[in-house]
C-alpha cells in the first residue's frame, strides 16, 4: 500500500512548524528575559515606564514612553524588577508650559523567562 504525497506533505509542515516555535523559545529562556508590554488607553499624556529607578526623583531618561492610543513592548531580565509607571501631560500656553506627572504604578513584578506582563494605563 501506498504512502499518498499528501501524507509526506503534511508530516513535513508539522516537523517545520514545531522547529519553529522551538527556535523562537529558546531565544527567550536563552536570554533568559521577559517582557512587559505597556499601553496607553488615556486621551492625554504619554506613559513613562521606569525600570528599576534609581531615588524617588526619577530624574533620568524613562525605559519606555508610550503616547496616546500606542503600546509598546520591552525585553526586561527575568526576576524581580521594581517598576514605576508614570503619566506625563503638558500644558501650555502663551508664556509659559507645565509639565504634570502622576504615579500611576509603584511595585515589583516577578517575571520569568519568556513571559509577557501587560500593563495598561
Amino acid at each position: 500500500m501506498k504512502t499518498p504525497r499528501k501524507v509526506y506533505v503534511l508530516m513535513a509542515l508539522l516537523v517545520a512548524a514545531v522547529n519553529t516555535s522551538c527556535i523562537l523559545e529558546k531565544a527567550c529562556e536563552e536570554d533568559n528575559v521577559g517582557t512587559i508590554v505597556l499601553e496607553n488607553l488615556d486621551s492625554e499624556g504619554t506613559l513613562e515606564l521606569y525600570i528599576n529607578p534609581i531615588g524617588a526623583g526619577l530624574s533620568g531618561a524613562s525605559d519606555l514612553s508610550v503616547k496616546v492610543g500606542e503600546q509598546r513592548s520591552i525585553d526586561v531580565p527575568a526576576g524581580l524588577p521594581t517598576i514605576v509607571v508614570r503619566r506625563i501631560v503638558s500644558t501650555c500656553t502663551e508664556t509659559r508650559c507645565q509639565r504634570f506627572s502622576t504615579t500611576l504604578e509603584d511595585r515589583t513584578l516577578e517575571i520569568a523567562s519568556c513571559e509577557t506582563i501587560n500593563l495598561a494605563y
